[in-house]
C-alpha cells in the first residue's frame, strides 16, 4: 500500500502483488 499526498489529497494505492 503508498500513501502520498497530491494536490492536497490523502491519495491511498492498494497495490496486490501475488
Amino acid at each position: 500500500m503508498q500513501v502520498r499526498v497530491e494536490r492536497g489529497q490523502l491519495i491511498i494505492q492498494v497495490v496486490t502483488e501475488d
